[in-house]
């Protein structure tokens, strides 16, 4: 992780774009505009608002089936991330919440702990 320090004038990096940047962004871009018809956007993504309680299972199961965005079905298959630990967990959805999402509240370890649990086997 590479924090900058404010003094020079230089913002400071998410601590959750790192665990981005290795995992999501092969697909989803740092833009987070994904690519054409194969990978979704996650800009105002239904998973960071009506969605987000899915959100914790599809990150370390994937998806072999279609995934619906805002816009439309995409057909594509995403990759389980299944080496996240719960701390990583919290700061890649703050993430992704502060970069896309259209608001919504912080999440909780006890919140992410009970999605977590909701997750089919």
């Amino acid at each position: 992780m590479v924090l900058i320090s404010t003094a020079c004038g230089c913002s400071q990096e998410h601590p959750g774009e790192d665990i981005y940047r290795n995992n999501c962004s092969q697909c989803h871009a740092m833009s987070g505009q994904g690519l054409r018809k194969l990978y979704p956007s996650l800009d105002k993504s239904l998973y960071l608002s009506t969605r987000i309680a899915e959100l914790p299972c599809l990150i370390i199961q994937g998806s072999k089936t279609a995934i619906k965005t805002t816009e439309r079905r995409k057909s594509s298959f995403m990759p389980p991330i299944k080496t996240i630990n719960t701390a990583q967990m919290l700061l890649l959805i703050d993430y992704l919440q502060q970069r896309w999402a259209t608001g919504g509240a912080p999440v909780s370890e006890q919140i992410l702990d009970t999605w977590l649990s909701s997750c089919s086997t």
